[in-house]
């Protein structure tokens, strides 16, 4: 049976590849919605490009700038870089294990420096805050998509 450390571990790599996930796809839908563009949303997973095309919609681009920056900042700078495309090759990332310079092999449920920063840090209160920035995020993409 696995102790909590190990399934506070495997939750939160899960949580984490799903999140950037989600926000990933909810970039491509903003992108495909927007008047003029015909081209089908572009192959790619990295969310500084998506987001900046999603923030054509003053909406969008006003939440994440102006009510939720420390959301905007947590996707961009700590979520972003792990996304297995742009971390390259062996190196810490969401999805895959890697291999350290020492040839020690790594694993996102068990390695992922993300998940002690934020979920076993019992100071890091932020991590509530950008949950809860994402979840208003999930709903005004609703709001936002149904007035285009």
């Amino acid at each position: 049976m696995a102790n909590d450390d190990s399934i506070i571990h495997l939750r939160g790599s899960s949580l984490f590849v799903l999140l950037q996930m989600a926000v990933e796809k909810l970039c491509k839908a903003a992108y495909a919605k927007q008047k003029g563009d015909i081209k089908l949303p572009p192959y790619n997973h990295d969310l500084e490009l998506l987001m900046r095309i999603a923030m054509r919609n003053p909406s969008i681009k006003a939440f994440f700038e102006k009510s939720n920056p420390e959301t905007y900042a947590f996707l961009m700078k700590e979520l972003n870089p792990l996304q297995p495309s742009n971390a390259g090759r062996n190196s810490e990332n969401l999805e895959y294990p890697w291999i350290t310079p020492k040839n020690k092999v790594k694993f996102p449920a068990a390695d992922l420096k993300l998940i002690i920063k934020y979920l076993h840090d019992p100071y890091n209160r932020n991590f509530l805050k950008i949950m809860g920035g994402m979840e208003r995020f999930v709903l005004l993409f609703n709001k936002i998509m149904r007035s285009i």
